[in-house]
């Protein structure tokens, strides 16, 4: 569930977001959509903990996007359009480099891993090199790294 209340961001004397308030409730599907400019990244930077609003908050789960950043940002997957991908390691190495990052406790680490690479079918590629790969198989690595917290 995601609960925004007045959410507004600025840069400068530029206002981009301007008291936005919205809840998504559990099991719903939805969608940003707007012209460029709109504040729809930014939207989604400030949920993601990435970007800090200039006024107003929103919780995630129950979780504040201010005041519980870290409870907030484990519910929630967030895939960018540069995916940021380590290049010279191996696909499997990046997602337990993650999944360490998001505090997947050791014991169930490998299991974790070996799933998402069934989940978006890279098994095979498992032990090559990222920057070798195809943008599409690329692609398929940043979902799951955005996957391996289970958002």
């Amino acid at each position: 569930m995601i609960e925004i209340r007045e959410l507004s961001k600025s840069f400068g004397n530029r206002e981009v977001l301007s008291g936005l308030t919205l809840d998504v409730g559990r099991g719903e599907i939805f969608g940003l959509i707007g012209p460029n400019g709109a504040g729809k990244t930014t939207t989604i930077r400030m949920l993601a903990t990435l970007l800090a609003p200039t006024r107003g908050d929103a919780s995630i789960c129950g979780h504040s996007i201010l005041r519980a950043t870290r409870e907030a940002r484990s519910k929630l997957g967030y895939m960018p359009d540069l995916h940021g991908l380590y290049e010279g390691m191996t696909v499997e190495d990046y997602l337990r480099f993650f999944a360490a990052a998001y505090a997947v406790p050791d014991a169930r680490l490998a299991l974790v891993v070996e799933q998402i690479l069934e989940l978006v079918d890279l098994g095979p590629l498992r032990g090559a090199r990222i920057g070798e790969l195809s943008r599409g198989t690329q692609q398929r690595i940043s979902l799951a790294r955005v996957l391996v917290h289970d958002p």
